[in-house]
């Protein structure tokens, strides 16, 4: 999701310049509308900025930190605009600064990369982290603040059973994760509804202490 994610973000920025991109048979089944691909996939997005900002407490001061180079990226800009529509308020982006690679060339965020992050938006009580979460999140130099809360979209994190450990804790820091639904049936290829709730409805799912246990061992173990 996320490699077809940055390939549509790159045929998004190439179009005015490229007008044949769109008619290019790739990986994406041989298409001729890669306008169209792009629109899906900002649809996905769109969702889930949609249900996240309806499901969390209004009135707090919420920031989303992104992985170098996505601030300005086009399904971002359509998951804010979503969320701050529901949120009834704004939903400030930090961007990462480029840090240490793995030997697979993966980028490795530490709290100390958040944290020098997070000092342009001092006041933050809510920090949603979009496709990067770090190992070490207990360092993070608001994870003793009590007014501060984290919530996660799919990022990827190796140890999701800590994380679903975390949110189902009385005193956790972590109040929710989305996720994609499992056995869903939906293909990348098929249209994404229009309706923002419908189209998360079919693919995603917020797990917060409401529901984990009944979704603890499908999605954390």
């Amino acid at each position: 999701m996320k490699i077809l994610s940055k390939i549509l973000l790159i045929c998004a920025m190439a179009l005015p310049m490229l007008t044949g991109c769109g008619r290019v048979k790739s990986i994406f089944g041989g298409g001729s509308d890669i306008k169209n691909r792009i629109e899906m996939q900002a649809r996905r997005e769109a969702s889930k900025g949609f249900a996240v900002g309806k499901m969390l407490p209004k009135g707090k001061k919420t920031v989303l930190v992104v992985s170098p180079g996505n601030k300005d990226n086009l399904f971002i800009k359509r998951l804010k605009t979503a969320f701050e529509k529901q949120y009834g308020d704004t939903l400030e982006i930090v961007e990462l600064e480029l840090g240490k690679t793995s030997d697979y060339g993966d980028l490795t965020v530490t709290a100390k990369d958040v944290d020098k992050a997070l000092a342009k938006a001092a006041g933050a009580e809510i920090i949603l982290f979009y496709d990067t979460f770090p190992a070490d999140y207990r360092k993070l130099g608001t994870y003793d603040k009590e007014n501060v809360k984290y919530f996660l979209f799919d990022t990827g994190v190796a140890d999701i059973s800590r994380i679903g450990k975390e949110i189902k804790s009385e005193n956790g820091k972590i109040v929710g994760i989305l996720m994609s639904r499992y056995n869903t049936g939906i293909k990348l290829s098929d249209p994404v509804e229009k309706d923002p709730q419908e189209a998360f409805d079919k693919r995603y799912i917020i797990i917060e202490k409401d529901n984990i246990d009944a979704n603890f061992d499908t999605y954390f173990k």
